[in-house]
């Protein structure tokens, strides 16, 4: 096994839909998917146009825990402390070291939804419904977007937006919209089916391509559901 670099791109068929995984250095699939604590993370452009990890979620024992991209950690190497920046260091893989060792309770694998891919199935299921806890207008990479107060149903693009407005809203506002987000998403992700013209599902992960699978059929929609 070749480390730090790419293995292959892989053709997975995930119950008749096919499904590309781009995998680093997979980890065996024999290792029971109830016992694994997977760093679930979408990615998404910052407002200068960087792309971060934007919402992180870990995903075990049937549930999904929220984790603030904020979050103040060690990435190896660099002299940034913020979590969503160690995306730009390496991927899921980065955000999922920097969340500590296996052995030490961080995660045993990590799964990272490009932008393309989470926005794609977002639209395709219609969109997601979450409540703004006030009006917030904010810059999506290429324009200013506004959102306006309560229970909303937005778009892709408007969930990049809203993705960007975290620092405009107090830290369990914040807290509290990245969980229905981070539920409904996973939900549309699982739920992805390629039409015809489109291209299939895109994620990248160390899990294995049956495992990874697995994981979205079982794993995560359980815990996606169950809020």
């Amino acid at each position: 096994m070749l480390v730090g670099a790419v293995l292959a791109i892989v053709l997975v068929a995930l119950l008749g839909v096919g499904v590309y995984f781009y995998l680093h250095d997979p980890v065996a699939a024999s290792i029971a998917l109830q016992e694994q604590r997977v760093v679930l993370v979408f990615e998404s452009p910052a407002e200068d146009g960087a792309t971060i990890a934007a919402l992180i979620t870990v995903v075990a024992d049937g549930k999904m825990r929220d984790v603030s991209p904020d979050s103040t950690v060690t990435i190896p190497g660099t002299t940034a402390t913020r979590l969503s920046d160690a995306y730009v260091f390496g991927g899921g893989g980065a955000v999922a070291r920097a969340l500590g060792a296996p052995d030490a309770g961080g995660p045993t694998a990590f799964v990272a939804v490009p932008t393309s891919t989470w926005r794609a199935a977002v639209d395709a299921t219609g969109g997601v419904t979450v409540s703004i806890p006030q009006k917030l207008t904010v810059f999506d990479g290429t324009q200013l977007v506004t959102i306006p107060a309560g229970q909303q149903k937005l778009s892709a693009a408007q969930v990049t937006a809203l993705l960007n407005a975290q620092s405009y809203l107090t830290a369990a506002q914040s807290a509290d919209l990245r969980a229905e987000l981070a539920s409904q998403m996973a939900v549309a992700l699982a739920a992805a089916k390629p039409t015809a013209g489109q291209p299939t599902v895109a994620l990248e992960s160390d899990l294995a391509p049956e495992a990874l699978a697995a994981w979205l059929q079982t794993s995560l929609l359980r815990a996606a559901t169950s809020r």
